[in-house]
């Protein structure tokens, strides 16, 4: 019985440790995505830009 109790409290700190790395990866996703978002537009509208002026020259 000790043993399956051990195996039970080991379990119940798993899904704990996983909830919490589950909720910093979504804090810092939350705060990296909208700044990748905004360098993805500036990136294509960069590379339109240059394209246009590479077809006027």
């Amino acid at each position: 019985m000790d043993n399956k109790f051990k195996k039970l409290i080991t379990v119940i700190v798993m899904i704990f440790l996983f909830i919490i790395a589950l909720r910093i990866v979504g804090w810092v996703l939350s705060l990296i995505l909208p700044v990748a978002i905004i360098g993805v537009i500036g990136y294509i509208v960069f590379r339109l830009i240059n394209k246009g002026s590479a077809r006027k020259y």
